[in-house]
């Protein structure tokens, strides 16, 4: 009877930490971090040129740090990266949410195998 217990017990940790997965993955998709002083920004509208309150001026899509704001202008849509200058957040967020949730179980179930027969409703991560 003991050894169903324990196993119980793994499998509720093992629940708790594939939903840990899931909210740390969309967490990182919503919440973006200046480069250069690593303060958390979350952007609800407006263009993907953000300048930080230390004077850091990024690219909210990809992430990289600039000397200017022009130089974030002038990145936007060329290579390697492409960003868009302008995106409906609200939207592109939905869809990174739902990617970054689904690849969160994925990498945790590659992980933990002997729980891989776990299930997850991502929709609970990832608004429709």
């Amino acid at each position: 009877m003991e050894p169903q217990i324990i196993d119980l017990d793994r499998q509720e940790e093992a629940n708790k930490s594939l939903r840990l997965a899931c909210q740390v993955a969309v967490e990182e998709v919503l919440i973006r971090h200046c480069p250069k002083c690593n303060f958390p920004t979350f952007k609800d509208r407006g263009n993907n040129a953000i300048t930080c309150q230390n004077g850091c001026h990024w690219c909210y899509a990809c992430g990289k740090g600039y000397n200017s704001n022009r130089e974030v202008y002038d990145h936007f849509g060329k290579p390697p990266t492409n960003c868009p200058m302008n995106e409906d957040s609200r939207i592109e967020d939905k869809r990174r949410i739902r990617e970054a949730a689904e690849k969160a179980v994925r990498d945790w179930k590659a992980k933990n195998p002997d729980f891989a027969y776990l299930t997850i409703d991502i929709n609970e991560f990832a608004p429709q």
